[in-house]
């Protein structure tokens, strides 16, 4: 009986071994692997509780390729996506819209040793002196998700309904981007109504129950929404943006003037020449 338990101990602390100087090793590859850098991520959690941080690799010729094939909306996600060598499996839905956001200032950065540089106009309208801004990407301010104090649930002051919803990953946004092209094309929606299909979808895709209850199917989700008091509308929408905005990169920056010396907050956008890397 001791004979057994001492060999079963054995087997699992060479297992065990194995496992440690399995991560040991990975761990030391992209530590010693400059062209590595590892992050975490703004939602923390919030969309895939079992990824709070991703490795990046420094973008190589074959993925600026993306750079070249805008006709993909989404062609810099996909850029992105390949940059990312762990976890290995990551998926768009396993990521926010503001991780995606980050994470391409992250890659910009560890992609080129140039710093990232951006048109500004003073706004001092004796001035409105037009001059560049370069942009230390290691100084924006990044906050983080803090799921376990989000409430999931929102009560509708006049309705008395209670939604239960969730927060949507970028793979999902795709997805409802598309369900609600789709309903664009097949209902004839007029172009001046296409912005509103596009928003009221992707609120239906957020909501999991109504009073404990799940709809049949997504027309009856849109049907509902449409048929809530506007000021009810309004408090599921304020409930859920301020979760979303309570992390992410801040990309507002304070630039001085070269010419008057008048502080200018400056968004910092990623434009068609953010990857310009010389």
């Amino acid at each position: 009986m001791e004979n057994n338990l001492e060999q079963t101990l054995n087997k699992d602390d060479i297992l065990e071994s194995l496992e440690n100087s399995r991560k040991q090793a990975k761990a030391d590859e992209i530590k010693a692997n400059e062209s590595t850098t590892t992050v975490k991520l703004p939602s923390n959690g919030l969309i895939n509780p079992n990824i709070t941080e991703v490795t990046l690799k420094r973008m190589s010729t074959k993925q600026a390729k993306a750079l070249y094939t805008t006709s993909d909306s989404n062609y810099l996600t996909t850029l992105l996506m390949s940059c990312i060598v762990e976890p290995v499996n990551i998926k768009t839905t396993d990521l926010h819209s503001n991780d995606i956001i980050y994470l391409l200032f992250i890659l910009r950065y560890i992609s080129s040793p140039k710093q990232l540089e951006q048109r500004v106009i003073c706004d001092n309208p004796v001035c409105r002196h037009d001059y560049i801004e370069k942009i230390d990407i290691q100084k924006l301010n990044v906050t983080y998700a803090t799921p376990e104090e989000y409430k999931m649930t929102c009560k509708l002051p006049d309705s008395g309904d209670i939604i239960e919803f969730k927060i949507l990953s970028e793979g999902e946004l795709i997805n409802c981007e598309n369900i609600a092209n789709r309903k664009i094309k097949q209902d004839g929606v007029k172009p001046s109504d296409e912005e509103w299909t596009r928003a009221i979808s992707k609120i239906a895709y957020m909501i999991k129950t109504v009073n404990d209850k799940e709809f049949d199917t997504f027309k009856e989700k849109l049907d509902y929404i449409e048929n809530l008091s506007y000021y009810d509308f309004e408090t599921f929408n304020k409930q859920y943006n301020d979760i979303i905005t309570s992390f992410g990169v801040d990309r507002k920056i304070i630039s001085t003037c070269p010419e008057c010396n008048n502080t200018n907050e400056v968004m910092v956008y990623i434009s068609p020449d953010f990857f310009r890397l010389i």
